[in-house]
């Protein structure tokens, strides 16, 4: 085996997929279910570093303690700590501490400043500028870049007005009625419903995709596919949703509103930077999106996508690799669960 072998050597520069001869020739087979689950990069994007004891693959202090807690300590004897269990406030006694509760919201915290001669302007800002300090430290410590205590102070406290202000105004009641965004949903005459779900399950080696194309209510169509496990629930999401995008540009499709009853899903496009283990799949996401003349993504409670989320469970039970689209669902769906989409 070559030792200087880089992973983009195992990734067909055609189809950009893997290779699976190369992967039989050269990795274990328990391992490979693992490396077919990752989404490979289509633009060959620079490799980076995610923490892989989260979701969104970004590190927190909590995983961070648990990843500890179950890794091997040796002969130390020391008693692992770990995180608090009590959530409650020791100060003020209110349930579920946190650090806005804790620097905004505690009265005992805010007393003490008073009692030691804290300025009130300077426990009002006092939250922003403990922020500010932290984030100028990080850009010392990890972009060698160093900000002037002044400037971090100036930072903090404009940052804090900010706040007030928006504070102040989402306590007006606006007494006119909403504007309607002309790029809004309801302004666009042609444009479709597509819901997409996805079904994983930990134990299978495979997951299924399924969707349905809606005009007026009216079912277009639907589409269903079982392929090789992903590596998470929230991954197999994002694969139904960019399916679906590759496939209905594919049938000259550009203006559709996407639903998904994946909360997480909505909250990992809205936030984009916040979740490098998904940085393969944004990227296709922002390709993808470039090519629809209107684009939406609303996110829908799961009672409205039993359609869906029949057909991803459906395509996942089958069990082998396939893909189905069509007007009407398969020959082996059962006349039952013929009747929900033909409703």
């Amino acid at each position: 085996m070559d030792r200087n072998l880089y992973v983009n050597e195992l990734i067909d520069p055609i189809s950009k997929t893997w290779n699976m001869a190369k992967l039989q020739d050269l990795i274990a087979p328990e391992d490979i279910p693992r490396i077919l689950g990752l989404h490979p990069s289509f633009s060959f994007s620079r490799d980076s570093y995610i923490w892989a004891h989260t979701k969104s693959g970004n590190y927190s202090v909590r995983s961070g303690y648990w990843a500890a807690k179950a890794s091997p300590r040796g002969d130390c004897d020391l008693p692992f700590q770990g995180p608090r269990t009590d959530k409650t406030c020791p100060r003020c006694g209110m349930y579920d501490e946190t650090i806005k509760q804790v620097l905004l919201e505690c009265p005992p915290t805010y007393q003490r400043a008073k009692e030691l001669g804290v300025m009130e302007e300077a426990i009002r800002d006092f939250p922003w500028i403990l922020w500010f300090i932290l984030k100028a430290q990080n850009s010392k410590v990890f972009g060698n870049s160093e900000v002037h205590p002044a400037d971090t102070l100036q930072l903090a406290c404009k940052e804090a007005d900010f706040f007030r202000i928006a504070r102040a105004k989402e306590s007006i009641i606006d007494s006119e009625p909403p504007l309607i965004d002309p790029g809004s949903r309801s302004t666009v005459s042609d444009l479709l419903t597509c819901q997409v779900d996805g079904s994983w399950t930990g134990e299978g080696t495979l997951c299924g995709i399924g969707w349905i194309l809606i005009s007026d209510s009216q079912l277009i169509n639907l589409g269903l596919k079982c392929f090789r496990q992903c590596l998470s629930p929230l991954h197999t999401e994002f694969e139904a949703l960019l399916c679906e995008m590759r496939l209905l540009t594919s049938l000259s499709i550009f203006n559709v509103a996407f639903e998904t009853d994946c909360k997480e899903l909505t909250q990992l496009l809205d936030t984009p930077d916040e979740w490098p283990a998904f940085a393969s799949e944004l990227e296709d996401y922002n390709a993808l999106k470039l090519g629809f003349s209107r684009f939406f993504l609303d996110f829908i409670p799961r009672l409205n996508n039993v359609r869906a989320d029949c057909l991803a469970k459906k395509a996942r039970a089958r069990d082998s690799i396939f893909p189905h689209v069509s007007s009407s669902t398969p020959d082996w769906f059962s006349s039952v669960v013929n009747r929900m989409f033909l409703a």
